[in-house]
């Protein structure tokens, strides 16, 4: 080393390659320590990148009762009232369908537009005369209602579960309105706003 500083044409014509491996070596070294410093930075800004948890609460949801959104004016056909009457007063008043109630009040069928369609083809298969009949011969039977107790979701699990327009709502087998998939759009609707 010393030969190559105390001979001025050796040291003219190394020098540049003595100082470019100095300065790779402090180069290096200096790369060394500030991948380090930024990787702990870095790893130490993933650590926190998550925040503050949230904490826990034991808040349950509530939503509305049926009963907010229920139709409580309702048209409604008793079992021994003339189908093509019945008929009429669905064209008429524009609706798709009613609850059947009998003299008691309490509710023993459902008329729908699907129900109805059943006179033509009674009428065109089985030879009946077209209109004649009562309610309670096309009614559905079946009924599937929900209790005045229930709330909105409720009556969107059991919109959900089958393909029913809407439910009567009942209390103790007596009437007391009606909610279709229409009145819980509107009752989400209103929930939008606080929860979603």
């Amino acid at each position: 080393m010393t030969l190559l500083f105390s001979n001025p044409i050796i040291w003219k014509y190394t020098k540049p390659f003595v100082f470019s491996e100095i300065f790779f070596i402090f180069n290096s070294r200096l790369l060394q320590k500030r991948a380090r410093f930024y990787f702990f930075n870095f790893n130490s800004q993933l650590m926190n990148f998550t925040g503050k948890r949230a904490e826990k609460t034991t808040e349950v949801m509530t939503y509305d009762s049926v009963t907010k959104y229920m139709a409580t004016n309702l048209f409604t056909f008793s079992p021994d009232q003339g189908i093509d009457e019945a008929i009429d007063i669905m064209l008429e008043k524009r609706i798709s369908g009613g609850p059947v109630l009998d003299g008691n009040g309490a509710l023993v069928g459902i008329l729908s537009e699907r129900d109805c369609l059943k006179i033509m083809v009674d009428a065109a298969y089985l030879n009946y005369p077209s209109g004649k009949g009562t309610v309670g011969d096309y009614m559905s039977t079946d009924i599937k209602t929900i209790d005045i107790d229930k709330d909105v979701l409720d009556a969107a699990n059991m919109f959900l579960a089958g393909s029913v327009r809407r439910f009567p709502v009942v209390e103790n087998g007596k009437l007391k309105g009606q909610i279709s998939r229409r009145d819980v759009m509107k009752a989400a609707r209103e929930l939008k706003g606080t929860t979603w």
